[in-house]
């Protein structure tokens, strides 16, 4: 619906065309009535109306001036004129005004529908142009950000021509500058453990209108494009920086960025925000190079720590890190394996600890290596650690279960040398554990004996299965299995059981309400309760206990 405004002084003519004209039948409703032009124009911007229907005589301000100054204010309204007059010069005024059609009363209804409808056709015409160029106009702005991207790629991967600068900088539409330099941050998202996050549409868009923000704060920086790069959860931000200003400044910029990137509402305490921060170069090309430094900057978060903005800089300002020297300088890496493989055969736990800490400062902790050679030195390690263990009998799998190397690519990417460290100690004594056990104490069998007892005195607090898992100190898949195998019970359908049957027990026994044994035998909710009891004894529990004082009652009869 088209909406439609009256103009018209006599009270009983507007009543008329408002309520005996069916407007709806040629696609207009009335959304405001005036009886004179002033109070007219001050509707006009509340209202904004597609049509207006006015008389042309009326008190104070008349037809002819409400036109004009309709004009003024920018509406482009079909405008109808109504009047009693067939006078040549209203009628050029009206024209020169763009009036649509100019009316002489009296005026029959079925005319003004005509002239309504011929109305709709032109605003129906005028508007699918409108659209037609608007969705053009949408299409064009949605394509230039994707251009300079695209050109600001090709800088930062070097393959463009330094005589392509004039061009470059017409398609950025940034005039060339000699007080210009730029630069390049690159921002990495880690999640913490366990914690799943998206890197969706929506949640780009929330990162970039943190860089737009925190940028538009500081006038003499110019944000000149954010690239994502989605399966590394890594955020590549240029600025175009006026040449005077003080590295310093870009790495507060990138400080305050990367704060407000942790405390975002959907991604407080589930991530910590690592930015590496290239240099300022004089020369748009030279944001290859500050590119590439950054990234190095960035790799430096698995030495100095998560969360943290690092400047390329700094870290070549800073002196080398010491290499930890060996006990025996004569061993090597090989040696240094076969080492911990023989401490960890031997039980010898505290000196597998010193030779697998001696490994991470030796071989992983020299910067130079990147993350993918990192990854490539601990699975190596690994595999010879199980390759040997599997020769004396001790299941690699069994101890750790599958998909090892995730777990080396998540900690390598996402977190620290120490948590790299403290996770091969772990691995390391847990081979140690395993290695100790014989077949007569250390039997799955055992085992699970261990998890049962365990579960019998701990039934009233929340269990998992991967604790259960880790008290026998083997992969939760095959200590699933085997117990399945040989209790008929998986982990937590056991669970289950011993709760259920230390709630009989309870419900036979004594004057707790059927609520309260449900919080003593580990249940918060009283209707899961019911429903796991009702499932395992096909009785309710209040069922349960009127049954047995029923019971109780006819052997004291006896």
């Amino acid at each position: 619906m088209y909406r439609l405004m009256l103009v018209e002084d006599e009270e009983i003519i507007c009543h008329g065309l408002k309520n005996k004209i069916p407007w709806k039948e040629v696609g207009f409703e009335v959304v405001g009535e005036a009886n004179d032009g002033e109070t007219a124009l001050r509707m006009i911007p509340e209202l904004w109306p597609d049509a207006i229907l006015t008389d042309i005589r009326m008190p104070g301000l008349d037809g002819i001036g409400f036109i004009e100054k309709l004009r003024e204010l920018g509406s482009k309204a079909e405008v109808v004129v109504l009047s009693g007059f067939d006078d040549f010069e209203y009628a050029r005024k009206c024209i020169a005004f763009g009036v649509t059609e100019y009316l002489l009363k009296p005026i029959k209804n079925d005319v003004i529908l005509s002239t309504f409808y011929q109305l709709k056709c032109k605003l129906d015409s005028r508007y699918s142009k409108d659209s037609e160029f608007n969705n053009i106009k949408k299409k064009i702005e949605l394509t230039i950000p994707v251009a300079k991207g695209k050109i600001i790629q090709d800088i930062l991967e070097n393959r463009l021509n330094k005589e392509d600068t004039d061009r470059i900088h017409a398609i950025l539409d940034m005039p060339f500058d000699k007080t210009a330099s730029f630069g390049v941050a690159v921002f990495h998202i880690s999640r913490l453990m366990n914690t799943k996050i998206t890197f969706d549409d929506g949640s780009r868009d929330c990162f970039q209108r943190v860089l737009e923000n925190e940028t538009a704060r500081l006038p003499q920086y110019q944000l000149l494009s954010v690239l994502f790069q989605k399966d590394t959860y890594t955020i590549v931000a240029v600025w175009s920086v006026h040449r005077r200003q003080k590295e310093d400044t870009g790495r507060d910029l990138c400080n305050a960025i990367r704060e407000k990137l942790e405390n975002l509402p959907a991604y407080t305490g589930k991530i910590l925000v690592s930015v590496g921060v290239g240099s300022i170069f004089d020369n748009i090309f030279g944001l290859s190079r500050s590119y590439i430094q950054a990234k190095n900057a960035l790799m430096q978060k698995f030495y100095i720590g998560l969360g943290k903005v690092i400047s390329y800089t700094e870290i070549q300002n800073e002196p080398g890190r010491t290499k930890v020297q060996l006990l025996d300088k004569t061993i090597d890496s090989n040696q240094l394996v076969r080492k911990i493989i023989e401490y960890i055969v031997s039980g010898d736990m505290i000196s597998s600890e010193k030779s697998v800490k001696c490994y991470c400062d030796t071989y992983l902790g020299m910067r130079r290596y990147n993350p993918e050679i990192l990854f490539m030195r601990v699975i190596e390690l690994v595999l010879k650690l199980a390759g040997a263990l599997e020769e004396q009998g001790i299941s690699f799998t069994d101890v750790y279960g599958e998909g090892v190397d995730q777990e080396i690519r998540f900690l390598v990417e996402e977190k620290t040398i120490d948590e790299l460290r403290e996770w091969l100690i772990m691995l390391a004594n847990r081979l140690i554990k395993q290695s100790e056990r014989t077949e007569d104490t250390y039997s799955i069998d055992h085992m699970i004996e261990v998890v049962k007892q365990y579960v019998q005195k701990n039934y009233n607090r929340k269990i998992t299965s991967k604790e259960l898992c880790d008290i026998a100190m083997v992969s939760p898949s095959y200590f699933s299995s085997m117990f399945k195998q040989k209790t008929g019970y998986t982990l937590m359908e056991y669970v289950i059981m011993v709760r259920i049957q230390k709630a009989k027990e309870l419900l036979a026994k004594s004057d707790y309400k059927i609520y309260e044994v449900a919080t003593v035998v580990g249940y918060d909710d009283f209707r899961h309760f019911s429903k796991q009891f009702k499932k395992l004894e096909h009785i309710s529990p209040s069922k349960f206990r009127k049954d047995n004082e029923e019971k109780l009652l006819n052997r004291n009869r006896l």
